[in-house]
């Protein structure tokens, strides 16, 4: 069976534009974020064999406050240097919570962190085709 790739493309950013203009912002965890999922399940339940939403728990912002942090931890630790004296041991204190906090949380994915962060609840959604016999 041969795909004509040009009406897939184009049948793709059909639903892709229906589903914005549908939902609208989908933000991990919002209700347009469950209401793009459902439409989703809706669509693949037409093109597999089963069709589903699987739910997930996650803190809102954890992952992406690395370069936030990081940028913050460094910017204090560089101030707290032109003090000088005993306050370079608290600078370097400060630096190094920054590297660690990005490879905790950035780098390794580690949920060390999270507890910082609200907790939200996101959908994947999935389709499953099963292979015909031949």
């Amino acid at each position: 069976m041969a795909f004509d790739k040009t009406t897939i493309a184009r049948n793709a950013l059909k639903s892709t534009q229906r589903i914005i203009s549908t939902c609208g912002s989908r933000l991990a965890g919002s209700s347009s974020n469950k209401r793009t999922a459902e439409l989703l399940k809706d669509e693949l339940t037409k093109s597999s064999d089963k069709a589903h939403v699987e739910e997930f728990a996650f803190h809102r912002g954890a992952m992406y406050s690395s370069g936030y942090i990081f940028t913050v931890s460094y910017l204090i630790a560089a101030s707290i240097l032109f003090v000088g004296g005993a306050s370079v041991y608290f600078s370097l204190a400060v630096f190094i919570f920054g590297i660690i906090y990005v490879f905790l949380q950035g780098t390794a994915f580690m949920e060390v962190f999270d507890f910082l962060f609200p907790k939200a609840t996101g959908w994947n959604v999935y389709g499953v085709v099963e292979p015909k016999e031949e």
